[in-house]
């Protein structure tokens, strides 16, 4: 479910913002706007930080959209940015259907999704082949 336009300051923390579906916490985007490091509540933002948070029975994804047919190297640090509450992240970096990398992160861990070189072509994304996607999957009880 996409996010509507609802963004809102995050309490306790200057130039970061959260945007969510209105009337609901969670699944959540927030963004570090500012030039250093954010602390807020039990979380931390490096500088220039996008976080995402799923829903209680949704998955999270961030899909970025190539401008014009063009190569490009893929990277990342993924770091669970709460280390004092959940249980860590799922994730998977992907082109359309195929998968790049995949992992686990305990909670309050780093790893980083190194370089790799792909070839995208402009084009709708929803997601398509030419979309790189990241997803979160939500932990789903048994």
């Amino acid at each position: 479910m996409p996010f509507d336009s609802h963004e809102a300051p995050v309490k306790g923390a200057v130039d970061v913002v959260s945007l969510n579906r209105k009337g609901a916490p969670n699944p959540s985007l927030l963004v570090n706007r500012s030039g250093r490091e954010a602390r807020f509540s039990t979380i931390t933002l490096p500088p220039g930080a996008v976080t995402v948070h799923p829903g209680p029975k949704s998955a999270v994804t961030l899909a970025w959209r190539a401008p014009e047919d063009l190569t490009v190297n893929l990277h990342a640090t993924l770091t669970d940015a709460d280390a004092h509450c959940g249980d860590g992240i799922e994730w998977v970096a992907r082109i359309g259907e195929r998968d790049l990398s995949r992992g686990t992160l305990a909670n309050g861990a780093t790893a980083k999704f190194e370089a790799t070189e792909v070839s995208l072509t402009k084009a709708a994304c929803s997601p398509s082949p030419s979309c790189a996607v990241a997803s979160t999957p939500a932990t789903r009880p048994p």
